[in-house]
């Protein structure tokens, strides 16, 4: 019965861990200040594969339309994560990217590779509102300081800290899609937020408090039924 009792807590404060994937909310300057360059682009393509680990990776290609300290056509950026060979690999709250998409990205250069900045923190995509352009935050788009920042704001940041920006020639993919009519209230001329929309992290993951408290119940319970047999 021990062994069980042990084997249930693992598994218990297993589940922990994986559903207590959380984000710390960072000020927009904040973000930008931990950030090696930054750039609007477009998704051309991805490519799910496996590391030297055997780890699943999906490597995405953006074809960059605006840079900010950054002055390619092109990069590439690995997630973890994927589906191959008909097994599936994820990490709650990842970076989610659909084809085509028009994405805002905090960037980090680590060793000539280059990573999302504070993860999926670092991820913003473009929305069309009443004819104007946002950046919609990927994690906290209902926090009304950080979830969506017009274009303007968020250009004017950007040129504080790099002086310029680079408009890269390139044309961008075709059938491009951007997500418009989202549902607002307008609180400034920089910043909205989306009233009604819930965070996805907080829909799949119960605070770490209560997920402890029910580890423990159960434990405890089963530490019970143990000693009352072995009475």
């Amino acid at each position: 019965m021990r062994k069980y009792l042990f084997a249930t807590l693992f598994w218990v404060l297993g589940s922990v861990a994986v559903h207590a994937t959380q984000f710390v909310p960072l000020s927009i300057e904040k973000q930008i200040e931990e950030a090696d360059f930054a750039v609007e682009a477009t998704l051309d393509s991805k490519r799910v594969h496996k590391n030297a680990s055997g780890q699943i990776m999906t490597e995405y290609t953006f074809v960059v339309n605006e840079g900010f300290g950054f002055n390619e056509p092109e990069f590439h950026l690995e997630i973890p994560g994927g589906t191959i060979d008909g097994v599936t690999s994820m990490i709650e709250g990842g970076p989610r990217f659909e084809e085509k998409s028009k994405v805002f990205l905090l960037l980090k250069n680590v060793e000539s590779k280059i990573y999302l900045s504070n993860f999926t923190l670092g991820e913003y995509h473009i929305v069309e509102i009443d004819g104007k352009s946002y950046y919609r935050s990927e994690v906290f788009s209902h926090d009304p300081r950080i979830g969506i920042i017009s274009k303007e704001k968020m250009q004017s940041l950007m040129k504080e800290k790099w002086q310029h920006t680079s408009l890269v020639p390139n044309p961008s993919p075709k059938n491009e899609q951007v997500v418009t009519n989202i549902p607002v209230e307008i609180k400034s001329h920089d910043i909205v937020r989306i009233p009604t929309q819930v965070e996805e992290l907080e829909k799949t993951t119960l605070s770490t408090p209560l997920i402890f408290l029910i580890s423990f119940i159960i434990v405890f319970a089963l530490w019970i039924v143990i000693r009352r047999k072995q009475q």
